[in-house]
């Protein structure tokens, strides 16, 4: 089967057949692969009415997360050191309306708030991940999969969050069993705070050793059990900030992926670092620590 890919647009005014690139979908034989911009996404929301921005948001989501399940559902019916390489065939094969032939009579008839480009050929002898990064930073994104030049992913979001949570919250502030009862382990937190619930917030960089990122997961997650176990406990709200790792990082995937599908917490990708501003401003959160009881670093991120 021939290789191609699809531009998906959001329709932001039809009248003026007016449009914003905001993912792709490209397919290569059984493998389908499909990203949206998330920073694309906080653009588009100041562009559409909240109840279309739902919506659009939703579908996106939907169909990340069934091409997420196909894809996994794939690799583990073709390991990647078979010793019979491409020779073996998958037994899960691609939903039909993934052919290209669907594609373009969406491309011709579809009139929705997702609207999908005509399919585009790809001649390339091998079609992999590096060839998808390039066609999805060329058409829809770059600043989703690269951070500005010298920062890490922690400068990148305190340094567009802090300066609007620093009087409702205490930041960068180590923990203990003096603040927090059944804290068993002294542990460093991003943010904190409370009102009617105890309200946190984390950043992972999914990309690190996996052996310290299992650590600084379990030590996170240790400090939401103890706050559950605090009078104001039970039903916090817990921000976790982080980014996709490639899937070749299979054991920091599985822990990304188990991370965001948490019931307790509310993950968040880089691109809607806004929800969390919006919660604390909006539940008056207040500083979980009185604030002349410990001392604020001064971060100049």
């Amino acid at each position: 089967m021939e290789s191609f890919y699809a531009i998906v647009y959001c329709q932001i005014r039809a009248v003026a057949d007016e449009k914003v690139s905001v993912g792709l979908l490209l397919r290569s034989g059984n493998m389908v692969k499909f990203r949206y911009s998330h920073d694309k996404l906080t653009i588009i929301k100041e562009l559409l009415p909240d109840p279309a921005y739902r919506l659009l948001k939703a579908g996106l989501r939907n169909i990340e997360s069934f091409f997420d399940t196909y894809e996994e559902g794939r690799a583990q019916t073709l390991p990647e050191n078979s010793l019979f390489g491409d020779l073996l065939v998958p037994a899960i094969e691609p939903p039909r309306y993934t052919d290209a032939s669907y594609i373009s009579y969406l491309n011709t008839y579809a009139s929705n708030l997702l609207t999908f480009s005509k399919p585009f050929l790809l001649t390339l002898s091998r079609v992999d991940d590096a060839v998808y990064e390039t066609l999805y930073h060329k058409f829809v994104y770059e600043s989703d999969q690269i951070l500005e030049h010298g920062s890490t992913i922690y400068d990148r979001v305190k340094k567009k969050v802090n300066p609007s949570i620093r009087s409702h919250v205490n930041l960068d502030i180590e923990l203990t069993a003096t603040e927090i009862k059944d804290l068993v382990i002294p542990t460093k937190v991003w943010f904190i705070g409370q009102n009617k619930v105890d309200v946190t917030g984390e950043i992972f960089d999914f990309e690190k050793k996996t052996y310290f990122l299992k650590n600084e997961i379990a030590n996170h997650l240790h400090l939401i059990h103890a706050l559950q176990g605090t009078p104001k406990g039970k039903k916090g709200a817990h921000f976790l900030v982080g980014k996709e790792p490639p899937k070749k990082l299979s054991d920091n995937h599985s822990m990304w992926n188990n991370v965001r599908n948490l019931k307790y917490v509310t993950f968040v990708p880089v691109g809607e670092l806004q929800q969390i501003h919006e919660y604390v401003i909006e539940h008056k959160v207040a500083p979980f620590v009185k604030q002349n009881m410990v001392e604020e670093p001064n971060d100049e991120d």
